[in-house]
């Protein structure tokens, strides 16, 4: 299956609901379920990573306010602490191999649906390398619960 980027913005509640809620949803169809998402959002014109996950079945559970998405699936996400990801995006957009895509700037990585295997060749696996590369250290699971308490494992 795929491996994509899901991008809240700017909007970090969002990226709490999916958290908590345990779903990823989406504006444009796309997404199958299988595929591996790495849930990032924006602040202070810098891009943090938060979570990954694999996209479960579809689901009608669409706990934002905004709620425009045309699709959302069940996510057991595995969270880290969020994690700058801006200057690595950067560096790969200044690589030759991201020069020789055309790739102008490092916002074209993060939006719209593209399989970071395929979209952007080796480019495309790099990012996807170091995206998972904080997975691989020591990670918790947040599990929430219906009187709004939570709790973490670390595994």
């Amino acid at each position: 299956m795929a491996f994509k980027i899901s991008s809240c913005g700017t909007n970090t509640n969002n990226i709490d609901l999916c958290i908590k809620y345990n779903v990823d949803g989406y504006k444009k169809l796309g997404q199958k379920t299988g595929d591996t998402v790495f849930l990032i959002f924006k602040r202070d014109k810098s891009w943090y990573l938060k979570a990954k996950g694999v996209l479960g079945d579809e689901t009608q559970n669409k706990p934002w306010k905004d709620q425009y998405y045309k699709l959302a699936f069940n996510v057991n996400w595995v969270t880290i602490d969020e994690v700058n990801i801006t200057d690595f995006l950067k560096d790969l957009a200044s690589s030759k191999e991201a020069k020789e895509l055309n790739i102008p700037n490092y916002g074209l990585f993060i939006q719209g649906n593209k399989n970071l295997d395929t979209s952007f060749g080796d480019v495309g696996i790099l990012l996807k390398k170091h995206l998972n590369s904080y997975f691989k250290k020591v990670v918790r699971s947040v599990v929430y619960y219906d009187d709004n308490t939570y709790e973490e494992k670390v595994f």
